[in-house]
Order: structure tokens, then C-alpha cells, then sequence
């Protein structure tokens, strides 16, 4: 199942999976030769910002302007846990609004975080990519979640532009 890129609720819950963790070796596989396929699940909701940037690079984005991106948070890990699931859905629904919650409805040139920082999408994924990572790793999403070999974060801009950032845990 895929995420439709205008979701119609605030949040949404999308699977994506494969029944196989061992790595592929037919040839007609191209970039996945050698790969191990992964299990994955994505979490979806979205946040409202106001910012600026410095820098030529930005043209008119250099002035205060507001941005509303839907944010994909994917989880993933070669075998699923002992329920049978990648990362249970509730709780990452729940730490992803924590993580977005944060910065959601606030003009992000003011905060201490991000003081003297151009807050692109490459680095606001980046941010919430380590951000839900510190919460794996504290335990709030559960033991079985620490099985997780990787997160990745999306931030959609806008429905013909996004960026992403993946880390491994």
C-alpha cells in the first residue's frame, strides 16, 4: 500500500513490506544485487513553520515566510519482531507528534535550536530523523524497537518537491 500525497486527515499510516530478508542475488535485480530487503513502515503527519534564510542562494525565501510540509517518518528493519511488525504503529504515532510538535506553530529564526541556521527541508529531515532516533534509543517506542536498522524522514515541500534524510540506528 502507498500514501496518496495530499493525505486527507492530519495523520496517516502506510505499510510497505517485503516477505524476504535474505539478499538478493538474481541478477536482473540492478541496484539490489547484493542488498538486503527491507521491512518498512511510515508514519505521516505534517507542521507549520514560519522561518527565513540567509544567503543569495535563497532569492526571495530570504525574507520571513511560512511553510506548511507533509512529514513521512519510515521505520525500518530486515525481520519483523516477535508481533509480526515492523514498529508498533501507536507509539510511533505518538513520539512522531512529540518530535513535530515541537517546532509546529512557530517562527523557527527565534528558537535557540535553530539560532543562526538556515532551516531547509534537507535539515529539518535531518533534525526530526535524529530527534526520533533519541526516542528509539531512549525506550519510547518500546524494547521490540530497538531491533529498528533505520529511519528515514521525508518532508514534503510542497507536492512536486521534497527532501530526505536516512540514519541508521
Amino acid at each position: 500500500m502507498s500514501c496518496p500525497a495530499s493525505p486527507t486527515a492530519s495523520s496517516q499510516l502506510c505499510v510497505i513490506a517485503s516477505r524476504t530478508a535474505a539478499p538478493v542475488t538474481n541478477t536482473d535485480c540492478g541496484p539490489w544485487l547484493g542488498r538486503v530487503a527491507l521491512f518498512s513502515m511510515t508514519v505521516r503527519d505534517h507542521m507549520r513553520v514560519a522561518h527565513s534564510f540567509r544567503g543569495e542562494v535563497f532569492k526571495p525565501a530570504q525574507r520571513l515566510h511560512g511553510a506548511t510540509c507533509v512529514v513521512d517518518v519510515t521505520f525500518r528493519r530486515a525481520e519483523l519482531d516477535a508481533d509480526n511488525v515492523v514498529v508498533d504503529l501507536g507509539r510511533a504515532g505518538v513520539e512522531r507528534g512529540l518530535v513535530l510538535g515541537e517546532p509546529n506553530y512557530r517562527h523557527l529564526d527565534d528558537a535557540p535550536a535553530f539560532a543562526e541556521v538556515d532551516t531547509t527541508t534537507e535539515f529539518l529531515a535531518e533534525t526530526v530523523a535524529d530527534r526520533v532516533a533519541g526516542r528509539v534509543r531512549a525506550g519510547a517506542l518500546g524494547e521490540s524497537a530497538l531491533g529498528l536498522d533505520s529511519i528515514a524522514v521525508t518532508r514534503h515541500e510542497s507536492p512536486i518537491a521534497w527532501a530526505s534524510y536516512e540514519r541508521p540506528l
